[in-house]
């Protein structure tokens, strides 16, 4: 059985970086910067949210869900383009 763009996605990412993500694997992967999101984080106009990992410095996020934000931002674009 084939595996839907998202979990193609997903897997890979996951191979990659592993479960969580640093915001500079976030950046790297949504081919943007870190400065970029702390900007759009400040503003709350980041779509992301942080996980909450006491004894952890700085923000990291699930990789399932960046995946889900890049398939949700990829979809989009495909659409635009048809």
């Amino acid at each position: 059985m084939a595996q839907q763009p998202f979990e193609v996605l997903e897997s890979r990412l996951a191979d990659r970086f592993g479960s969580v993500m640093s915001t500079a694997e976030v950046a790297e992967a949504l081919k943007t910067s870190v400065p970029a999101i702390r900007m759009a984080r400040s503003r709350r106009q980041f779509p992301l949210k942080p996980l909450d990992v006491k004894g952890r410095k700085g923000q990291i996020y699930s990789t399932q869900d960046v995946a889900q934000l890049l398939a949700s931002w990829l979809s989009k674009y495909a659409e635009e383009r048809m």
